[in-house]
């Protein structure tokens, strides 16, 4: 710690440096915010200010350096996403401590592995996950900081704890205290969720001591929020809270005089105080991040903060925000921080000093947090593009006839404009677009001919939906006629699709559900599905994105346009320091036709080193030798998906997973993500697993029912028994899979598949060994009744009983 005049090198190669960098320049833009307690669950957002995360950023710093915390040791953390998450992060990046996080719905097995591994002494947690996990980190030697920024929290805690602070520093500020000190905020437009009453919980300001009280006061129609948390006095013995570790700082410098000074006043001398950003290089970690065990142990990925900083850098140039210093942006934190893609998004923020609002109280008031924070930028992932998808359907459906009429008309006039407008809109503004021509080069030294369309489409025909070989071919034409608009420049005035304006007496509707300001939306994890893409476009009149990108590769790989109107594929690499191969394998050859195929190799300087205590993968070490490669901060990674590049798009695709390839008795190899894929586009199925052993001749399937179609009744299930298993044989088939690869059999399951449960990893995908454990016996039951020709309905119900396939 220590008092500086911020002289920054160009390049702000690490995280800390960037939020201190924003800090310096714009101390008081909102930052980081959480809505504050109301009496009828929750009210508008408040923020931290931007010097203000500094500067608690800050003395985390100087507390944890009393803890003996130094350069190299590890940390975890183990909570939703909420400001302390942050600032721990940016503290321990500052320090050169290496932050470990636990997702909040690991399981234990795997939670006791990561301590066991890592060997942390401490742990950041919040007050709902003590009594899951308190238990199991205690026991392997872990001492607990409890996170108690919230006000609720303190409450609950002041009747637990001894000996808590009385002050605090600082304090969460209402948008009007921002108004006083930037002009930005003045004429901004509000989200449109409104609050009914405005009496909150605060913390008094003494303006003689220069401190905050720790414990919040009541206005006098606010009464405390009940809460469930139920917590083991015995795990709250020699714990401390995050605000304890605030308060070891206070005699490092003169806080009653520099809170005289800033209370009221934005600029004398919080800018100044800063964390020392000279501890730590950009080769040395910054975290790591666990794999979610989808197949195996989790490994963990070792990423450093030129990893980081590398994806963070190159996706905000891809404009996700906009651009503009001289407006605030705003971002809902949702996506895990446990994961890397999230708190690149978070990196990418403050990149653009943007404010970033925390959800609440989990997924389940998602919505009205999104609406109360008003995002300017939403990032999503295909699960949750399908549930906005299903939900508006649903809400149509039980709206009267007239509501649903003009529903149909106006989403018709929208679409056809869309249909218009969006591939021109995205080759006159998409900068990272691929010139016709040169793909047109490509395509000719790759297989020693000319491009032809049409020889493209009839070899696309068994491969691909017929609807796909419709947009590919107005995309080629699009492609082929509209000029690229390259500018320094990225935004033009073209740039919103125009739908008619009576279209908005429905539509603007569902812009308030966001709080009716996104502009763009960018997802990850996974493809979205065409139509739910463009179908979230014309409702929302925003654009939406796509990237590719995995834990070693720091959430980076190829991202889209902005403007981006196609949803197969997931975009082009995101630098020049970023390069991706294909490499052919049994079943794909970068020969294939019309498009190469193989798996996709990712090389650049976003991507991994080693596995912490596993070293290095030996295919990554063989491929650096094949290319060449003597930098040790590039790093290699062979991702086991199985990608194409499409010459008519420029984009790549992902199209398969070289693991969970079964060889059946008969001798034919079944890649079951690939049947996994097929079964999910099914209407009425939102998860499936496949189940195949050696001896098997056929696959048996088992997938989960939207919630829509679920008749919860033993009568009702077997009439949706056969209804699936009647509908599939053909449906696979439609979609181009061949007799060996259909299952010859499909269990319905009525509950939903959560991390929770153990049938989907923390990354939202289905984890197979706890789908193994759960249906693989009930499967092989049903095996052995196919072949000995006793299968029927009843009989699979009878088998089904022991795992309760009917919802609880």
């Amino acid at each position: 710690f220590y008092k500086q005049e911020f002289e920054y090198e160009e390049r702000l190669d690490m995280a800390h440096k960037l939020l201190a960098s924003r800090a310096h320049h714009y101390p008081v833009r909102k930052c980081l915010g959480q809505r504050v307690y109301h009496p009828e669950g929750r009210g508008h957002y408040q923020y931290y200010s931007y010097a203000d995360s500094v500067f608690m950023a800050t003395q985390l710093v100087i507390g944890l350096k009393k803890l003996g915390y130094k350069k190299g040791d590890f940390m975890g953390v183990l909570a939703q996403n909420r400001v302390e998450w942050t600032l721990v992060d940016i503290a321990c990046g500052a320090l050169g401590v290496v932050l470990v996080p636990l997702y909040d719905t690991q399981s234990q097995q795997d939670c006791e592995h990561v301590l066991k591994l890592t060997g942390l002494k401490h742990c950041f947690i919040e007050l709902s996950k003590l009594q899951k996990y308190g238990q199991l980190l205690t026991d392997n030697g872990v001492n607990l900081i409890i996170m108690d920024d919230d006000l609720q929290d303190r409450l609950l805690l002041s009747k637990l704890l001894k000996d808590l602070p009385s002050r605090t520093t600082s304090a969460l500020k209402p948008h009007l205290w921002f108004e006083q000190f930037d002009e930005i905020y003045l004429n901004e437009q509000q989200p449109s969720y409104q609050v009914k009453q405005m009496a909150i919980l605060h913390c008094k300001f003494d303006l003689q001591a220069g401190f905050y009280d720790y414990l919040p006061s009541f206005g006098a129609d606010v009464e405390q929020k009940p809460t469930t948390i139920q917590i083991d006095e015995l795990l709250l013995q020699n714990v401390k809270t995050f605000h304890q570790i605030l308060e070891l700082s206070f005699g490092d410098f003169e806080v009653q005089k520099y809170k005289k000074l800033v209370h009221g006043h934005p600029n004398p001398l919080r800018q100044k105080i800063c964390y020392d950003l000279n501890i730590v290089k950009p080769s040395d970690f910054y975290t790591l991040i666990f794999t979610s065990g989808t197949t195996s142990t989790p490994k963990a990925v070792c990423l450093t903060h030129k990893n980081f900083i590398a994806t963070a850098e190159t996706m905000q140039r891809t404009c996700l925000l906009n651009g503009d210093y001289c407006k605030q942006d705003y971002m809902i934190s949702y996506l895990p921080l446990a994961h890397i893609f999230m708190r690149v998004l978070q990196g990418i923020g403050f990149e653009q000093i943007a404010a970033q609002g925390y959800q609440s109280e989990g997924t389940k008031n998602l919505l009205d947090d999104i609406g109360a924070c008003g995002p300017t930028a939403l990032s999503l992932v295909p699960r949750v593009v399908e549930k906005i998808y299903d939900g508006i359907f649903q809400k149509i459906k039980g709206m009267n006839p007239v509501i649903k009429y003009l529903f149909t008309v106006f989403y018709a006039l929208r679409h056809k404009k869309y249909e218009e407008q969006a591939l021109k809109l995205q080759f006159q503004n998409g900068i990272r677009e691929p010139q016709r021509q040169l793909l047109d080069q490509e395509f000719q030294k790759h297989y020693k001919q000319k491009i032809d369309f049409q020889a493209i489409k009839s070899q696309l025909k068994c491969q691909v939906h017929p609807k796909q070989i419709e947009f590919l071919e107005k995309y080629f034409e699009t492609s082929s006629n509209v000029k690229l608009a390259y500018e320094q420049r990225f935004f033009r005035e073209n740039t919103d699709l125009i739908f008619p304006k009576i279209t908005n007496l429905v539509f603007d509707k569902f812009k308030q559900l966001t709080g009716g300001r996104v502009r763009g939306s960018v997802s990850g994890s996974a493809a979205i599905q065409q139509n739910q893409g463009v179908f979230y476009r014309i409702c929302f009149n925003s654009q939406l994105f796509q990237g590719y990108g995995l834990s070693e590769t720091a959430a980076g790989c190829t991202v889209q346009s902005y403007f981006s109107a196609n949803y197969q594929g997931v975009g082009t690499t995101l630098s020049d320091n970023m390069k991706v191969y294909l490499r052919s394998t049994d079943s794909y050859q970068v020969d294939d036709k019309p498009f190469p195929k193989g798996e996709i190799i990712v090389v650049g300087d976003a991507v991994f080193s080693h596995y912490y205590q596993l070293g290095e993968p030996e295919e990554s070490i063989q491929i650096k030798k094949q290319l060449k490669i003597t930098d040790p901060t590039i790093g290699v990674y062979c991702t086991g998906d199985i990608g194409q590049f499409n010459y008519v798009t420029g984009e790549l695709e992902i199209i398969d997973r070289m693991k969970n390839i079964i060889k059946l008795s008969q001798g034919e190899f079944v890649q079951l993500a690939q049947v996994e894929l097929v079964l999910g586009k099914h209407p009425m199925i939102c998860q499936s697993y496949v189940y195949a052993q050696s001896y098997m001749n056929c696959l048996i399937a088992v997938v989960q029912i939207k919630p829509q179609f679920v008749e919860n009744s033993k009568a009702g299930y077997i009439k949706l028994l056969q209804q699936i298993n009647g509908e599939l044989q053909s449906f696979c088939k439609e979609k181009g899979l061949k007799g060996f690869q259909i299952p010859k059999y499909v269990i319905l399951d009525f509950n939903e598949w959560t991390s929770d449960n153990g049938l989907l990893t923390p990354a939202m995908k289905v984890k197979r060994g706890g789908c193994l454990n759960k249906f693989g016996p009930v499967c092989d039951q049903i095996f052995e009744l196919r072949q000995s020709g006793l299968l029927s309905h009843e009989k699979v119900w009878e088998c089904l009983q022991a795992i309760k396939v009917l919802q609880e």
